[in-house]
């Protein structure tokens, strides 16, 4: 069962969030306090940093570009909290049998789309071309099932090839692969930074949201993407800096979602080289304004998701039918 923030630090939280009188931001605050505790922390690069915009100068947080490398974290000293694909981080608990850390917080519910630069539509009964990205990870299935359940294609009419990651598939959509295809399935802020590079003489047709599609699909507002998991034992020795945590984290994205704008400062606050902002985040200010304007990036609202661990396996029924393998409760704070 989910803990929830006291309610004394949520209600400050919401209002802190909101923007009270209308003068306070994350940035201006932040740089009047003293700096609150951050367990060490390991994210993958990209879309998932959102939830750190204001902690750039955390010594602390190393952030993977190779996210294959994450999982082994979890099985070794020294991370303390760590953030990697929900289900897959699940999985590798109870593989590994490990009662150390549980899932915390759903940070970001879906940030993928297919793309064309030819075609307006998917329409079912002609062979095209599509260019993924991670075979057989959550967002290909999701991909995958929702062309079949939902609109109708049969997956023998496409010809899938797999490159080893998004900016493989961002190589290809600008134009700069070997070949071309007819579809590209991405993500963001890949997409977005694509985009911009073609400019807009080179338009790119959206086909689908993904997570527009299994919101229509199953009434979940959100896929289970990005999750953040804690250090039980970290987590029990020092609960008060774990909340006080977990609130910024809950602030950032809220930010992100509802102020854009603000949320691009706070990693200005850092640097205002969008080199050294792509370097920690890997994404830049403007990259985020842009991509925020429909939160683009995905992150879930803090509230959004009244229970983690229903949330999850929800979603695992929906996509895989009453076979699938469900989370018990020890998994999840």
């Amino acid at each position: 069962m989910n803990k929830k923030l006291p309610i004394l630090l949520l209600s400050s939280f919401l209002l802190a969030a909101c923007g009270g009188d209308g003068e306070g931001s994350l940035s201006s605050s932040s740089s009047q306090e003293e700096p609150s505790f951050v367990p060490a922390l390991l994210t993958p690069s990209g879309a998932p940093t959102i939830a750190f915009l204001d902690m750039g100068e955390e010594e602390g947080w190393d952030v993977e570009s190779q996210t294959t490398k994450i999982p082994a974290a979890f099985q070794a000293p020294g991370y303390d909290a760590i953030v990697f694909d929900g289900v897959n981080g699940l999985r590798n608990l109870v593989k590994n049998k490990n009662e150390d850390f549980y899932l915390a917080r759903w940070l970001t519910g879906g940030n993928f789309h297919l793309v064309s630069r030819t075609e307006e539509s998917l329409p079912p009964g002609e062979k095209k071309t599509v260019f993924s990205f991670n075979e057989g990870a959550l967002p290909d299935l999701v991909f995958r099932h929702l062309l079949t359940e939902e609109l109708g294609i049969d997956l023998a009419d496409l010809s899938i090839e797999y490159g080893n990651g998004v900016q493989d598939v961002a190589t290809a959509l600008r134009g700069a692969g070997e070949r071309s295809y007819d579809y590209y399935f991405i993500a963001e802020p890949a997409l977005t930074a694509a985009r911009n590079a073609l400019g807009e003489e080179n338009p790119v047709h959206e086909i689908y949201d993904l997570r527009e599609e299994w919101e229509k699909s199953t009434g979940s507002p959100a896929l289970p993407q990005a999750a953040l998991f804690l250090r039980k034992s970290a987590y029990e020795e020092n609960e008060e800096g774990f909340l006080s945590f977990l609130e910024r984290v809950d602030k950032n994205l809220t930010l992100a979602i509802e102020d854009p704008e603000k949320a691009a400062e706070a990693m200005e606050a850092y640097s205002q080289d969008p080199s050294l902002q792509q370097g920690r985040w890997g994404f830049n200010a403007s990259t985020l304004r842009q991509v925020q304007e429909d939160n683009g990036l995905g992150a879930i609202l803090p509230g959004t998701i009244e229970d983690n661990r229903a949330f999850v396996n929800d979603f695992l029924q929906d996509l895989e039918g009453e076979g699938a393998t469900l989370f018990g409760e020890s998994l999840f704070l």
